[in-house]
């Protein structure tokens, strides 16, 4: 291929082991990279044609769900005009937090109501509330036509630094390096650990993603559950 196309082609593997991620991600990354090049020599971009574009249907989705334990409604609004305070009230205040965080750092909007037999525990609220979101947001992607589908983003908090790595691949996976037991703790807030950790799988399989949370060095010390969930 190099040598048909006249040019010079450097590719390395950084990590991985399966042989179809391998291939597949490498002929992405090359079409990207042929696709900036392109641009660059005609002077010609995405940006510039943009205007010539047919407009992209608003991405926006609502979701209910209702069970014996837990009634919800979710909004969600990938492309907000314009910023307005979060609407989230899941019953728990950790997971409010949480969702927050992820509202704040992915530039989406959330309205997220919930009524749940919090007075047994909050297993059914947390999982049914974050099912219900994961799968708003797949119905706001539509086909995902337009989106770059693979990316990474790290965040921080206190000493938590912890690195994001997602795929909106429609074959729905999620691993979790976070060392949540560090200072054996059991909650954060009104939540167990456990939960947390259901809730992060629950929203990224309904998501129909492939998501991959890193823990980073950071810090003097192993850092807090609470900070590693912000980071996150």
């Amino acid at each position: 291929l190099a040598a048909s196309l006249g040019c010079r082609l450097s590719a390395r593997k950084v990590r991985g082991d399966n042989a179809h991620h391998i291939v597949e991600a490498t002929f992405k990354s090359f079409s990207r990279c042929l696709r900036k090049a392109m641009d660059a020599a005609t002077g010609v971009s995405a940006a510039t044609l943009a205007p010539l574009m047919p407009e992209r249907p608003a991405r926006v989705a609502e979701k209910k769900r209702a069970t014996k334990e837990t009634s919800i409604d979710v909004h969600v609004n990938l492309d907000p005009k314009e910023s307005r305070g979060a609407e989230i009230a899941t019953g728990i205040a950790a997971l409010d937090a949480i969702f927050r965080e992820i509202e704040a750092g992915s530039g989406i909007q959330l309205r997220v109501k919930c009524s749940g037999d919090m007075y047994i525990d909050e297993h059914h609220s947390a999982e049914d509330v974050a099912i219900t979101m994961g799968k708003a947001i797949s119905d706001a992607l539509g086909d995902k036509g337009g989106c770059t589908r693979m990316g990474f983003a790290e965040g921080e908090c206190g000493e938590a630094r912890v690195r994001c790595v997602l795929d909106l691949s429609n074959r729905p996976s999620f691993t979790s390096d976070l060392r949540f037991g560090a200072r054996d703790e059991e909650r954060i807030g009104d939540i167990s650990i456990e939960m947390v950790c259901h809730a992060f799988e629950s929203l990224v399989m309904s998501a129909l993603s492939t998501v991959h949370f890193e823990q980073l060095p950071h810090g003097s010390s192993d850092p807090s559950a609470r900070d590693l969930a912000t980071a996150a």
